[in-house]
Parts: structure tokens; sequence; C-alpha cells
């Protein structure tokens, strides 16, 4: 059994990957490690992460067109490559810059990243409605987002994350109410409300209701 289990470790060992398989190129890996050994920030508007995201994202859409292009040979369709475009994409780590390749027929669709997408699966619109749940404002989300990850949206962009849980609170702000609730209790949350250059208290006031049934309500 113990041999057993030290053989396993072997193989755990042997399976983690290197520096050299995650980050393939030398200068990339150089400055990682020198930003981790200097505490240099390494995501962010100035992060190396958003470099090393940025080749990735090339070589797989490369790797996309090649294996797409090889397929087509093999059916006996003839396609071939037809030169690159370019874009900048959102990432959390950053702005990034991407040439996505071309094919001669036009058939070519990424699946990492659509020809009309403009991030790169980042999950900024969970980000921006998290923080719009929690009472931040628009310019607050879009100093989050540039502060944080590097990543400067406009307002109209944030507004149209934040819209589109809006008809969602309206349906539940005008949803019925149960006619009787055997036990009421009233709480108010005070909080500072910054409007025209000053900040007002204000107080949100909550009932939280439970019915004859024991069922909750706020």
């Amino acid at each position: 059994m113990l041999i057993f289990n030290i053989e396993n470790m072997k193989k755990e060992r042997k399976q983690r990957p290197r520096m050299e398989d995650l980050i393939p190129n030398s200068e990339i890996r150089k400055e990682v490690l020198k930003a981790l050994y200097t505490g240099e920030g390494l995501t962010g508007r100035d992060g190396i992460f958003s470099q090393v995201l940025q080749d990735m994202v090339n070589a797989a859409l490369e790797g996309e067109l090649d294996s797409q292009l090889t397929e087509r040979k093999e059916r006996g369709v003839t396609n071939r490559r037809n030169g690159h475009t370019n874009k900048t994409l959102r990432s959390k780590f950053g702005p990034i810059e991407v040439c996505p390749p071309r094919d001669r027929a036009g058939e070519f669709e990424p699946k990492l990243v659509g020809k009309w997408e403009r991030e790169i699966h980042t999950g900024f619109d969970e980000m921006i409605l998290s923080m719009y749940g929690r009472g931040q404002s628009v310019e607050d989300i879009r100093h989050h987002l540039l502060e944080l990850y590097g990543v400067e949206l406009s307002a109209g962009t944030i507004s149209a994350v934040t819209s589109r849980v809006w008809n969602q609170i309206v349906d539940w702000q005008s949803r019925p109410l149960s006619p009787c609730y055997a036990i009421i209790y009233l709480d108010g949350i005070h909080y500072k409300v910054r409007h025209e250059g000053r900040y007002d208290t204000k107080v949100v006031q909550t009932v939280y209701g439970v019915d004859s049934q024991g069922n909750r309500d706020v």
C-alpha cells in the first residue's frame, strides 16, 4: 500500500504544469517572475497578465482556423487563409489587442471570441449587476472596473447592463401582497448618499412579514 501511494504521489508531481508550459514565451515569463518577486501588479491597467492573455487568445484563434481548414480539406473543400483583422477586447486583466485570422471563403466563425464580440468572457455583466445591487452608482462602478481591471466602460454601457434587471425589479415591487400577516417586523437602514456634491443621510425602511402559513415576505 505504501509503494502504491508513493507512486501516486510521483504521478501527481509529474502532472503539475511548469512555468514553461503555462507561459511558453521566455520574455513574458521573465516579466511575470519579475513582477511576482518585486511585488508589482500582475492584473489591472498595466499588469503583465494582459500581455499573457493577449498572446494566448491570438494563439487560440490561429489554432481554431487551422483546425477548420484541416477539417474542410479532408472533406475536399478548398479554402485558405486571408490575412487578419484587428480589434481591442475588454478583459478583467485590462484591454488586449487581438488579430483574428480570416479565411478566403468567409466561413470562419471563432468560438473563443465571436466576430462582433468586444470582450473575452469576463463576467463583467455579473460584476456590474452585483455592484449595482449593493447600491453603487454608475460612476462608482466605472471607477472600480478601471482601477481593478484596467477596463474603461462608458456610463451608457453600464446603464444598458443594469437596465436588464429593471423590469424584474418593477415586477417585484408591484407584486400582490398577502391580505394578512401574523407577524410584522419594521426596521430602517441609514446610509449616506452623494447628491449634487454633498452627502445626505437617507433611510431605507424595511417591512418583514410572516403570514399564517409561515411564509416570509419583504
